[in-house]
């Protein structure tokens, strides 16, 4: 595997794009927004790294706030010292920087080919290896491929409509059935993260539940449940729609009952909706593209955030769960759907109303998510206020209120019962 590294990796041109960007304001700009990646020989990554942080804080960036960043960094000594970065100056700069940004981006492409047939010889002998996981493998160099030799600019006059009338967002985005929300957010639009946060035994599936199903009647829709079986899902359904007590349902207690459980399970069978149980990012990743291929999915729920585990070991959990909402967001852009995502919030807000700060263990999920919506419970019985914290409109900050009917984890707008 190194000597495939090896032959695919150019040092020397590592060297003078780095040279030119500490010279050329121009270049610096095209530096940043190359992948870490490219830089395959370590000395240069770090001092990529250093260049970024040193961007990202407002600093001119020469070789004095280069070795002082890196000596603060406690990586001076790791990239040969003075030696190195003086090496590095002397370096000849690059006219066409753009050009050496995509010969790099080429090679780390061919690195990252080799080492994707490597692995997958290893995968595929060993058995207890899922053939979804080696897929999802396949298929994420494969977007990457296909992200990286795109342009990476727009012209602004490419972005001018013909009619005008393509600003106007009637139809295209998908209604969750309920008035308290469509009306906020004006409904779930292709490519957005839409967070849903709560505490426990506030409602946040049977709000998700509610929702998938409602948008079910007319589109193809998932329900991924890492805390639920299959079944009792099945079961929280039919109790809701039919509006039997769930207790009830369990225990047998169906005298009466059966006309509306018969009915409300057939109006169930025409949902189109999938159930799936996955643990790992990597799985919620490939069953949806399948979806996407196979059934035309056009949302997806996941629930919840925290429990969705990130393949490999040793990262603290707040750095997987911003691996996980950033994933999900990415998921939503390259699919064009709408996801909704759970999120259990921290005990800080047991006792007043949850802000963005209560998104537990990792504030990428903010940062990620384009709509975030709480669960709080209302003074007034059998209602729950919906906190709109985050949104894509001047609607963020605002409330509405939903009736709750929890022994049938149902939900109902406020005007239902006016």
């Amino acid at each position: 595997m190194k000597h495939f590294n090896q032959t695919f990796s150019d040092a020397v041109t590592e060297k003078m794009i780095i040279s030119t960007a500490i010279i050329k304001h121009d270049a610096l700009l095209e530096l940043i927004e190359l992948e870490p990646d490219v830089f395959y020989h370590k000395e240069n990554r770090i001092i990529y790294d250093a260049m970024k942080a040193l961007h990202n804080e407002g600093e001119i960036i020469d070789s004095l706030s280069l070795r002082n960043k890196l000596s603060e960094q406690g990586k001076y000594a790791e990239i040969g010292g003075d030696g190195y970065l003086a090496d590095l100056m002397q370096c000849t700069s690059v006219v066409n920087y753009k050009y050496a940004g995509r010969t790099l981006t080429k090679l780390m492409l061919r690195r990252k080919l080799a080492g994707l047939t490597l692995s997958m010889h290893d995968l595929i002998n060993q058995p207890c290896v899922e053939n979804e996981l080696i897929l999802n493998e396949i298929e994420s160099v494969v977007k990457e491929f296909d992200r990286l030799s795109r342009e990476d600019y727009t012209e602004i006059k490419d972005l001018m409509p013909e009619d005008f009338s393509e600003y106007d967002v009637t139809g295209q985005f998908i209604p969750t059935g309920f008035k308290g929300i469509d009306s906020k957010i004006i409904g779930l639009f292709k490519g957005e993260l839409i967070i849903l946060g709560a505490r426990p035994g506030r409602g946040k599936t049977a709000l998700a539940l509610n929702c998938v199903m409602n948008m079910a009647k007319e589109n193809n829709c998932a329900f991924i449940s890492l805390e639920m079986p299959k079944k009792q899902l099945g079961m929280r359904a039919l109790s809701s729609w039919a509006m039997v007590n769930g207790r009830d349902l369990r225990q047998g207690k169906l005298d009466g009952k059966i006309k509306q459980l018969e009915e409300a399970r057939e109006r169930i069978k025409k949902l189109k909706l999938a159930i799936l149980n996955c643990n790992t990012i990597d799985q919620i990743e490939a069953s949806a593209r399948k979806l996407v291929q196979l059934k035309d999915l056009k949302f997806l729920i996941v629930d919840y955030l925290q429990l969705v585990k990130v393949t490999g070991k040793g990262k603290q959990r707040y750095v997987e769960v911003g691996e996980v909402s950033r994933r999900l967001k990415l998921l939503a852009i390259e699919l064009d759907i709408p996801i909704m995502a759970m999120c259990q919030l921290s005990r800080e807000c047991e006792d007043r109303a949850p802000r963005l700060s209560d998104l537990r263990e990792s504030g990428d999920i903010e940062q990620d998510a384009d709509v975030v919506l709480f669960l709080h419970e209302s003074e007034t019985d059998n209602t729950i206020k919906l906190l709109f914290a985050k949104s894509r409109s001047d609607e963020a900050g605002v409330q509405s209120e939903l009736i709750f009917k929890k022994e049938f984890t149902r939900f109902f707008d406020i005007d239902y019962y006016m």
